[in-house]
């Protein structure tokens, strides 16, 4: 019998392959996994299917599972994706926060503040994701939770695999969690998305200008032929003015 449900194994398997590539193990293999967690080689064949199909992982016979290496390009088209998503669930958490949710908020960007200062970047990583899913669980919206967990660990991969010692969070942002809670305080739901927006772009413009060497817009795509982003919004300018 399955000691864990679905979703926690689903957790645990993706957690040791983000494990097993960090410390440079040898692959995982489908009964090894069954096997450490307790459970048939069904469950396990399932989540890793939907990890492959998500572009998570590789599967090679006789050579086991491992992370794939996501590239730059990749990268940069989830920081949009997200910066929209994720602007769409602020709105709407914006329009459902109670006070009480607001004060969770409130206080869980005071735990990233207080780590950042420390220096606790991992303590600063898990304020950061709980806030951001705090406001995706206040939307409701079980696909959206979907795609922005697989986000997360494309980008966690891609950190690994690339071999990257940075980490967005240490830096100082013009659009800091504080400052959102606030405004969503106000339910002012134009300038929640447009914040949450700027939020995730602000990461984008970090990753590609100082762990990349890349001078690039916070908008705009990848130009194949020269391997460097290139923009092409006509609201440019606009946007990046918005704050």
């Amino acid at each position: 019998m399955c000691a864990l449900n679905q979703e926690d194994l689903a957790n645990a398997i993706r957690e040791a392959l983000l494990e097993a590539t960090l410390e440079k193990a040898s692959p995982l293999t489908e009964q090894g996994l069954a096997d450490r967690f307790g459970v048939s080689r069904t469950p396990v064949r399932e989540i890793l299917t939907q990890l492959e199909n998500d572009g998570v992982i590789e599967r090679k016979q006789r050579r086991g599972i491992r992370l794939r290496r996501p590239s730059p390009k990749e990268l940069v088209e989830i920081y949009d994706v997200r910066a929209v998503l994720e602007g769409y669930a602020t709105r709407v958490a914006a329009q459902r926060a109670t006070p009480e949710d607001i004060e969770t908020l409130a206080a869980t960007a005071r735990r990233f503040a207080e780590c950042r200062e420390r220096g606790n970047f991992e303590g600063c990583d898990q304020a950061n994701i709980e806030f951001h899913d705090r406001i995706i669980a206040l939307a409701g919206n079980d696909l959206l939770e979907r795609i922005v967990q697989r986000f997360r660990i494309i980008r966690r991969a891609f950190k690994i695999t690339h071999g990257l010692p940075w980490d967005e969070r240490d830096r100082t942002t013009p659009y800091p969690h504080d400052q959102l809670v606030e405004l969503i305080r106000q339910g002012d739901v134009d300038a929640c998305e447009a914040f949450m927006q700027a939020h995730i772009l602000r990461a984008k413009e970090i990753l590609l200008q100082k762990v990349l060497g890349l001078s690039a817009p916070l908008h705009g795509h990848w130009h194949a032929h020269h391997d460097r982003p290139r923009d092409t919004s006509v609201h440019h300018q606009r946007r990046e003015e918005t704050p």
